[in-house]
């Protein structure tokens, strides 16, 4: 078997082909079908490719997918969905929908995952449910660049099934080949994606952020986004990671929004540093709504003064970053895609 994908602008011609490697895990009484790892390079920004998957020396393919690349460096009007701790059952089911539905209405760059994927951890035999998550993703991730950060339920068996399921060598080269920390530029966005599962990697991780927040072209990418799966800010104190954010939050000085997950709810703080409210610091966004076996947290009867919107609807987020000043976030239910909370960020930095 020679593992591979064929690709190319016309659906009629894929005339270019790149070969994979696979891979495959045991775990348990599980064993994983091939995993197909597969680098495409030399793609140009914002362009529509067609591509089959499948067998290169015996000529034997998928039926014809699509994906669209991401936006140039500086491109305004750039489009994101969120969202986080994300299974593929019921409630998590709706969220992939909505995600997919609202990418093939309004168009969409890239999905932002802030950790928690499939929640295999909770079942007797979890390589079936991931093979179930993956699927039922295709509607979404076949298409869209999927930018997944790691989270506390991959963390059985070293993570192994989210390494070789989510494979990322080419972009996590310029972290040094470390797993589940790296950055990418997308339109308007400079996008951090931060591992609060691997501790032992704190030090590496912020010895990295300094170098890559230093690297950063900020008339290009003027908007400073990070991803990670336990919360800095968050009502429920139980959840709240204090120990990344003491480690961490000194670094991002320029930081505009940080994406969290690991609360099973929705909530939005005020511009935020050290734990005051500031007026041009950081604005917060907890993401654990997207719906999953566990059900959602419940929400604080008493609230800090910094928390200015909290829901346990579940649901999935889209932020259209307009310009280099301006980004309209909604967070939209699962359940009928209707405004559960509407906020516009305004940079004052430059």
């Amino acid at each position: 078997m020679t593992p591979g994908i064929k690709y190319g602008t016309d659906p009629s011609l894929l005339d270019t082909t790149a070969r994979g490697k696979t891979s495959q895990y045991t775990f348990q009484n599980y064993t994983s079908g091939h995993l197909v790892t597969t680098v495409l390079r030399n793609l140009g920004f914002s362009k529509l490719y067609y591509y089959q998957v499948g067998d290169l020396q015996i000529g034997s393919f998928s039926s014809t997918y699509w994906f669209k690349t991401v936006p140039a460096p500086g491109t305004p009007n750039t489009v994101l969905g969120v969202t986080g701790d994300l299974d593929s059952k019921l409630d998590g089911m709706k969220t992939i929908n909505g995600l997919a539905s609202w990418r093939n209405t309004f168009g969409m760059d890239a999905v932002l995952h802030a950790g928690d994927v499939s929640y295999a951890d909770e079942y007797a035999q979890g390589g079936p449910v991931w093979d179930d998550y993956v699927q039922k993703m295709e509607v979404l991730t076949a298409s869209t660049p999927y930018e997944v950060g790691v989270g506390n339920h991959e963390i059985i068996n070293n993570f192994t099934a989210f390494r070789l399921i989510y494979s990322m060598e080419e972009v996590l080269k310029p972290s040094g080949g470390q797993e589940f920390y790296w950055s990418v530029d997308i339109g308007l966005v400079h996008l951090i994606q931060l591992s609060s599962e691997n501790r032992d990697t704190f030090k590496a991780q912020r010895d990295w952020l300094i170098q890559d927040l230093s690297q950063v072209n900020y008339k290009l990418t003027p908007w400073i986004i990070a991803v990670w799966h336990r919360p800095w800010y968050c009502s429920l104190e139980v959840n709240v990671d204090e120990e990344m954010r003491q480690y961490f939050e000194p670094v991002f000085q320029r930081l505009d929004i940080g994406f969290m997950g690991h609360t099973h709810y929705y909530e939005r703080t005020l511009p935020l540093s050290n734990k005051s409210i500031v007026q041009n610091g950081p604005e917060y966004v907890v993401v654990g709504n997207g719906g999953n076996i566990e059900g959602t947290a419940a929400i604080p009867d008493i609230r800090p003064d910094w928390s200015v919107m909290v829901t346990d609807e579940f649901g999935f987020g889209i932020l259209n970053v307009v310009n280099g000043t301006h980004a309209l976030w909604e967070m939209r239910r699962s359940s009928n895609y209707t405004i559960l909370d509407q906020h516009w960020f305004v940079k004052q930095r430059t």
